[in-house]
Parts: structure tokens; sequence; C-alpha cells
């Protein structure tokens, strides 16, 4: 199998030249096998975490050789295999929605990009979401008081990324800023459906395109293809960028649309406007704060635990 090799540096490190706490290492490794690990399937699924059982190709891609450590210095060598040796299929595969990883590239590699993206306050980005914020933010077990991990490839020479305590602090902010998920009811044209990652798109009324993907095993394919270029209402969980944009919707029930389901027809700016005011109030302006104004406003969103069915006959 072909690897790409890689030399781990701990700079600032309360220890002998060449030498590390044997926890250490183990947080250290844990945090970057699980933050590249969430990186890649993040770029694959559109989600770097879900329920079930991690992919195959998710933990072969992060299955890294550590090969010793050497004198003089807390270094030590690694190797990451390829994305086409352990995920070829995966990054293959056509996504009407991203972009997937080249498979001259690693796991690492991906990370790399996300911490860029990270550091540079990118909140937009494609490359992170909040699971991988979270993975980031594990670092702090091994960087607490000014160390620095150096990631360099040694093929190429260059620098594959950095984390410090500044990203980490910087992934923590991101976090908050990010609005939490919560619970809406759309109404819309099942315009597109990406079988292979159970993944659509739902064209609303006012012409916005939501993204939406499902985990709920009561949702199967040949539910979704029936559905197919049919109007359609769908609950769900509403997940956001940490710039309020509405990244997806994960789908957790989904009919055809009947009577009375106008009232959940939502647009893109109505749950994005709805999704600021859920922010944490230490991110808006408090001077501007009307509690009045403020109570949570009900259309679009599920009350509770009942069905669509149940809610639709409450509104006759």
């Amino acid at each position: 199998m072909d690897h790409v090799p890689y030399d781990i540096e701990m700079r600032g490190l309360d220890a002998e030249p060449g030498t590390i706490d044997a926890m250490a290492l183990r947080d250290l490794l844990d945090a970057i096998i699980d933050a590249s690990g969430r990186v890649l399937r993040l770029s694959v699924e559109g989600r770097s975490t879900r329920r079930g059982r991690k992919p195959d190709w998710m933990t072969e891609s992060t299955q890294f050789l550590v090969t010793g450590l050497q004198e003089g210095s807390t270094v030590f060598p690694i190797r990451a295999p390829l994305l086409k040796e352990t995920a070829e299929e995966a990054v293959q595969q056509q996504d009407f929605w991203r972009s997937k990883p080249n498979g001259e590239w690693t796991a690492l590699t991906l990370l790399g990009d996300a911490l860029d993206d990270v550091f540079a306050d990118d909140r937009e980005s494609p490359r992170y979401d909040s699971g991988v914020l979270s993975a980031i933010e594990s670092f702090q077990r091994v960087i607490e008081n000014g160390e620095t991990l150096r990631l360099r490839n040694k093929n190429t020479g260059e620098v594959a990324f950095d984390v410090n305590r500044t990203h980490i602090q910087q992934a923590q902010r991101l976090k908050q800023k990010t609005p939490p998920p919560f619970s809406v009811v759309l109404s819309g044209r099942l315009d597109v459906i990406e079988y292979s990652q159970r993944s659509f798109k739902l064209k609303t009324e006012t012409g916005d395109t939501i993204q939406g993907v499902v985990q709920s095993t009561e949702i199967g394919a040949e539910k979704l293809g029936d559905l197919w270029g049919k109007e359609v209402t769908v609950q769900g969980q509403a997940h956001f960028t940490p710039a309020g944009s509405l990244r997806f919707v994960d789908a957790r029930a989904l009919r055809s649309a009947q009577t009375g389901d106008d009232f959940f027809k939502q647009s893109r700016t109505e749950i994005e406007e709805e999704a600021s005011e859920k922010q944490p109030l230490s991110e808006r302006d408090l001077s501007q704060f009307d509690a009045g104004a403020d109570i949570k406003k009900i259309r679009g969103t599920w009350p509770g635990d009942e069905s669509i069915d149940d809610i639709l006959s409450a509104l006759d």
C-alpha cells in the first residue's frame, strides 16, 4: 500500500529531547486520528459524524504507522495511506453538493486544509463543521502551555499543518458562533436524490434549494424514489455554519405534501433569521435585544414529538 511519510514534531514540551510522556503521545495520536477522520468523512458524506458504525474506508484511512522517535527533539515519523488505497470508491463517487478529495491525498492533507480555514476565520468553509471543531478542541489535552504540533511532509519538505493554542481557541469561538440545530418542518419539491449518500435537494416555493440528508432507517431508497419530483413535507433538524447559513436538514420524516402543508413553506432566509435568534446572547448586540420581539417563532418549527400527521390534523 502506498503511503506518504510525515514527521510529527512537538515543540515546547516539558520533557527531555527525544522523549514524550506515553499518555501525552496517546492523546496526541487520538486527536490526530479523530480530527483527520472527521474531516475525511465530512468531505465524502457532508457530515463529520453520524450515528452507527464508522465506514471501513474512514478507519483504514486513519491507520497511521508510527515508526519511531528521533534523537535531539521530540520528532517521530509516521506514514499515512493514500486515499486511493483506502477510500477509492468513496472519493470517486459522484456528488452533486461537494468536490471529493483527490485520491493522491491523505486524511492528513484534508485536516491541514480544515485547520487553515479555521485559523483564517472562514465561517462559510465546507471543510469543517461542529464535529470537526470539537475534534480540533481535543488537541488541548496535549497543547496546554504554548506547545506547538507541526506535521511536515517528508517527500516535499513542506509543513502540512501546525496546531497551537490559537487554533484551539479559534475552533472554540467558531463552535460558539454556530447556531444550535433545531427542528423544522418544510414543504417543497424533491428535486434531486443522491442514493449513495442518502441525500437530496428540496426546492422551495421561493426558489431556494435546501440540501437534506437522511439518517432515519424508516426513509428507504424506494420511498425516496417514489417521491422524486413531487411536492413533499420534511421534518428534521436544521444545521448551520458559524456564519448562520443553513448547511443542511437532517430529515427524520418525509412524506407527500398534503392539504394544509402551505403552513410550513418556510424560505431559507426565514430559517436563517430564526437561527440568528437562537445564537448565544454573547454573540448578539444586547443593546438591540427586545424580549418581546424575541419570543420563539412557531411557524415551520416542530413543537414536540408529534408526527407530521398529528401536527397537520391539529391545524384542520
